[in-house]
């Protein structure tokens, strides 16, 4: 009888999927948060300074309260819960309720970690690098870019979120 056929290649490998726009830009914030957090605290925070929150106990109350403290804002459920996750982050990053190491770190690798937390997007981090950094930036909302560059409304998109 003549030989069986040789059996069939293998499959070439695959070719790794192309990353979205958004997975590379989520990896990039990851990075520069992942560089910001190396920076130290500066020196600890004088009483004139600290806030008159206590953010401790905002971090373990149970979300409702947390809720009926923020229900005239509009959108409290989902707030509640983003600054709950964000205090438990930030505690379980540092060992503290503190971004003050932001103010010894690079505008970028500040911009970077800001905007890896969630519910923070570029408008936000801009107001904060601005107001509380006391750094060079310029927010500026969808509308407004939209506006500066004379562009449709589709075309700014991809610059905010």
């Amino acid at each position: 009888p003549p030989p069986p056929p040789p059996p069939p290649p293998p499959n070439p490998p695959k070719p790794p999927k192309k990353k979205t726009k958004e997975q590379l830009v989520r990896e990039e914030r990851a990075e520069l948060a992942a560089e910001a957090l190396k920076n130290e605290d500066p020196s600890p925070r004088t009483l004139s300074s600290l806030d008159m929150i206590d953010w401790e106990a905002v971090m373990h109350a149970p979300v409702e309260e947390v809720v009926a403290c923020i229900r005239c804002r509009g959108m409290h459920h989902m707030l509640a819960n983003r600054i709950q996750s964000l205090l438990r982050r930030v505690h379980r990053e540092r060992g503290c309720l503190s971004l003050e190491f932001l103010h010894n770190c690079p505008t970028e690798l500040a911009r970077g970690y800001l905007l890896s937390l969630q519910g923070y997007g570029v408008k936000t981090v801009s107001c904060i690098l601005l107001l509380a950094l006391y750094r060079a930036d310029f927010p500026v909302d969808v509308n407004v870019g939209r506006i500066m560059v004379g562009a449709p409304e589709h075309a700014m998109l991809d610059h905010c979120f």
